[in-house]
């Protein structure tokens, strides 16, 4: 399948002197036609009665109360949950449609002191309606005209009395609210509400844009635009709401993206042929267009009004600890790196483990944006997610293997349902942390000839000690990792010793700067505590120390890993591994012009953090870790399987007789394969957004 692409500035002649004027008066009637479109469908779809119920108290009713409202509780007899209104309270239901709605309540008009309550409903307009006081729950139906609501929005103001509990809290009681239905009733407006209109029109013309900037002509751009329009519009005819909550966060989005395919667009060509790589139009469309698809499914997705990323607020929390000043409760050791470790899994008497704060020091930067810290981290974790596509294909290309290879790996790390996993588990701090590891590796893959010389030497050290510093975990991994990688190119490769002794020393003085910056405070108790802690659980297992033990056996904790690989969609590129590594290692004209020193370095690297991982398959039985050496290897499972589907799909091309029957298997195989490892990711990654309800 060929992309539709422009033809880069450097093809383009002067034969056609008045090129722009066409392409402005081009993208001007594609913009007014999108807009056109955008109107036509909001108006159908906005025909549809539309209707929901909103369970107060729930996980789920945080975007409809605007203010004025009490934490969650449960009625006594566990059947209900609720909240009472603390003052004047404020129920928003935006972009519902024109028109008429009846509204339904259920609610407790009473005070324990039998003081009156007064509630009252404030719309548009000055439309009101009060609820009678009542002793006992009961549903309150209210018909809402057309005109108290405002372009489609409904706003609900409620005041009540308010009755102080005889308490040291002293809480505020107005009234307690149990659920909310809206439906809508008579005609409808063929024109949707004005919020919807701009949020959408906005949203279609961002992504024209940004398709347009990967590489795409215009007209597929426009076209897909378009599609993509429709696809976004549909879902308002049965799930207005919370659906229109989501409009808002995906014009941001739109936006988004656009500016990032622009700078990536300029900055990855330049980036590439600092490390030696060319990359081809074709390629560069290409990826942006798998980082687009990636970035906007991770960080869409995050950004759902009903999606919970488990770990995102907790960390948030922690960084509003740093703007308000309190940088040394986490900087120091204590109660923040004990906090990450619950009694359960290490005993009372922990370990003293580092838990570096530097990632929530670099997320004090999302202060400057004008939307929450929790929007800036999911989708910032979904841009260095989905920017791997261009790591793992540049490493590819730097290794010396084919450019298909690259491409597959980079579907490959994009799709894998492990990738949609961390980020329903907000582990920021860990995402960032592979990322770095993977940066790290690819400076020295990508500069390996010229780590000696000062400004890479200087890059490298910066790079590792960030790397370090990031995050605890994946520092101890990349340390490992360094340790093994270096020796076995120092023992296999005497010529580069000088390479391998400029590495060392980098990584040297990386390591002696992150004690200094931060790790020296822990040392001592690393040394009294932590070593004899692990090494009681790893000969006596964890009952040892007062943590909960293993019921399971060593063999059925081997052969879990079987179904938790599968899930992760990892398992198959596991497999594959070893035959990439020997593919590699042969290195055959399939996969390479000529044998090359960097081709060499990079099976190391792969080989050794294969090797890294396995060392830590017995420890994660003793020591909690949630798969972390796994996730660790997510970038060489990639290029693996990369490396050995496009070996198969050459050696299919150069011995087979019926090439084009076999050919046509074959990728009809790739493409089942890649197709249901995406559906399986977005599968795992609606059900997430859908049932998950945990907050840490």
């Amino acid at each position: 399948m060929r992309i539709a692409i422009r033809q880069p500035i450097a093809a383009q002649t002067d034969a056609q002197p008045r090129s722009w004027l066409v392409g402005w008066r081009g993208w001007l009637l594609s913009g007014l036609g999108l807009v056109a479109w955008i109107v036509l469908l909001t108006g159908v779809v906005y025909q549809f009665r539309a209707g929901f119920t909103v369970s107060i108290g729930d996980y789920y009713d945080t975007p409809y109360l605007r203010s004025g409202f009490s934490d969650r509780e449960t009625s006594a007899d566990g059947r209900y949950t609720f909240r009472w209104t603390t003052g004047p309270a404020q129920i928003s239901a935006p972009r519902m449609g024109r028109g008429a709605w009846t509204l339904g309540l259920l609610a407790l008009a009473a005070h324990p002191d039998s003081s009156p309550v007064n509630a009252t409903l404030h719309f548009a307009n000055g439309y009101q309606f009060q609820i009678p006081d009542s002793g006992e729950l009961r549903a309150v139906h209210v018909f809402v005209p057309p005109a108290a609501l405002s372009s489609g929005d409904l706003t609900i103001d409620i005041t009540a009395n308010t009755y102080s509990e005889p308490t040291a809290s002293a809480r505020q009681l107005g009234l307690a609210l149990f659920s909310l239905q809206l439906s809508q009733v008579g005609s409808h407006s063929l024109l949707a509400p004005l919020g919807t209109l701009i949020y959408l029109v906005l949203i279609v013309l961002a992504l024209a844009l940004t398709l347009w900037a990967t590489g795409l002509r215009g007209t597929l751009a426009v076209a897909l635009a378009a599609a993509l329009g429709l696809g976004l519009t549909l879902p308002l005819a049965q799930v207005r709401l919370p659906y229109a909550f989501w409009l808002p966060s995906l014009a941001l989005l739109g936006w988004i993206s656009l500016l990032l395919v622009v700078a990536l667009r300029w900055l990855m060509p330049r980036l590439f042929g600092l490390g030696g790589v060319t990359i081809d139009d074709t390629a560069l469309t290409a990826l942006l267009l798998l980082f687009v698809v990636g970035f906007w499914i991770k960080a869409g997705g995050q950004l759902y009004p009903y999606m919970i990323a488990i770990d995102i607020h907790w960390h948030m929390e922690r960084v509003r600890w740093i703007l308000d000043g309190r940088l040394a409760e986490i900087y120091k050791p204590g109660a923040f790196n004990e906090s990450v470790m619950p009694a359960n899994e290490w005993g009372e008497n922990r370990p003293t483990i580092p838990y570096s704060p530097f990632f929530h020091i670099f997320s004090t930067a999302f202060a400057i944006f004008p939307w929450q810290l929790e929007t800036s981290a999911k989708v910032f974790s979904a841009f260095i997610d989905t920017s791997r596509v261009f790591i793992v294909f540049y490493l590819v290309r730097a290794m010396g293997l084919s450019r298909r290879a690259g491409l597959l790996a980079a579907v490959l790390i994009a799709i894998f349902p492990v990738t949609f996993l961390l980020h329903s588990w907000g582990n920021v701090p860990t995402t960032l942390g592979i990322w770095w590891t993977l940066i790290a590796s690819t400076v020295i893959i990508g500069g390996w000839g010229r780590l000696n010389r000062r400004p890479a030497f200087m890059l490298l050290t910066a790079v590792l000690l960030i790397t370090f510093l990031i995050y605890t975990v994946m520092a101890v991994y990349m340390g490992m990792l360094l340790v093994v990688w270096l020796v076995a190119v120092a023992l296999r490769h005497k010529a580069e010793r000088a390479q391998v002794k400029a590495a060392a020393w980098a990584t040297a003085l990386a390591f002696a700067l992150s004690m200094a910056v931060y790790y020296w405070q822990y040392v001592s108790d690393i040394i009294k505590k932590t070593l004899p802690y692990f090494s009681t659980t790893l000969t006596q297992g964890q009952e040892s120390v007062g943590a909960t033990p293993f019921e399971e056996s060593y063999g059925t904790y081997l052969a879990n890993y079987i179904p938790r690989l599968w899930g992760y969609g990892l398992l198959i590129p596991l497999l594959l591994l070893p035959l990439a590594l020997w593919l590699i290692r042969r290195n055959p004209p399939e996969l390479a012009a000529e044998p090359r020193t960097k081709t060499a370095i990079g099976w190391l690297w792969m080989a050794a953090m294969l090797l890294i991982a396995l060392l830590f398959v017995p420890i994660a039985r003793s020591v909690p870790m949630v798969d972390k050496h796994i996730f660790f290897l997510i970038p060489v499972l990639a290029i693996g399987a990369g490396v050995v589907i496009d070996y198969g799909l050459r050696w299919l091309q150069q011995h087979t007789g019926a090439q084009r029957r076999y050919r046509a298997i074959a990728g009809m195989a790739l493409t089942v394969y890649v197709g249901l490892t995406l559906l399986d990711s977005v599968q795992l990654w609606v059900d997430r957004i859908e049932r998950i309800k945990q907050v840490w």
